[in-house]
């Protein structure tokens, strides 16, 4: 009987992952789960404009260029950013301009980035200090913080962060998942998308 429930879970599980929907940027070559049920913003108007177009990595770069050094690619929210107060769980990814020559400069380059944070927020503190990884078989940076901002009404909002920034050339993919440190943990959740990040860089 026991196995017999493990296995319907099981099937529930993979189903569930089967029925989402896949983001996919032919441009950049990156594929991600979407978060099931979570309202998205992306730049698909703009990006519109741009397929079909073999884009080599110096054209990639100029038009990253053109956009102020930042790309949002697409933006997943747990909660209609109209309708919920407070602590929104939400997915970032986009392509940002790396002026790094080398990923001992890059790796230096994002903890650098990111420590100044401490400058515009509260209780900033490294989880997980900046570390290499792979993902799809390319190499990139993880960490992981945590800081609080105080609303506008005076609530503390204690909120975590995890970044994954894969660097190619004159450019890197950056994806964040933003979440909280007790309440809206999605840390299960994004553990299950960060599976599905399939990477195959434009040459």
């Amino acid at each position: 009987m026991k196995n017999i429930l493990q296995i319907v879970i099981l099937l529930s599980s993979i189903n569930s992952i089967i029925g989402q929907t896949l983001f996919e940027n032919k441009e950049f070559g990156i594929s991600m789960q979407e978060p099931k049920n979570w309202n998205i913003a992306n730049n698909d108007t703009f990006l519109k404009n741009y397929e079909n177009i073999d884009f080599s990595v110096e054209k990639l770069a100029q038009l990253i260029d053109s956009n102020k050094g930042s790309l949002l690619l697409s933006s997943y929210y747990k909660y209609d950013i109209n309708k919920h107060s407070g602590l929104i769980p939400t997915i970032m990814i986009t392509i940002e301009k790396n002026p790094t020559k080398n990923f001992l400069e890059f790796k230096n380059a994002i903890k650098s980035n990111v420590e100044s944070y401490k400058e515009i927020v509260e209780n900033f503190e490294f989880i997980e200090e900046p570390k290499e990884i792979e993902i799809s078989k390319n190499k990139g940076i993880v960490c992981v913080y945590k800081y609080s901002i105080k609303t506008q009404e005076g609530e503390i909002v204690k909120i975590k962060s995890r970044g994954y920034s894969i660097p190619n050339g004159s450019y890197f993919l950056n994806i964040e998942f933003i979440d909280g440190q007790i309440d809206e943990d999605c840390t299960n959740e994004f553990n299950e998308l960060i599976k599905t990040i399939k990477i195959k860089w434009n040459k």
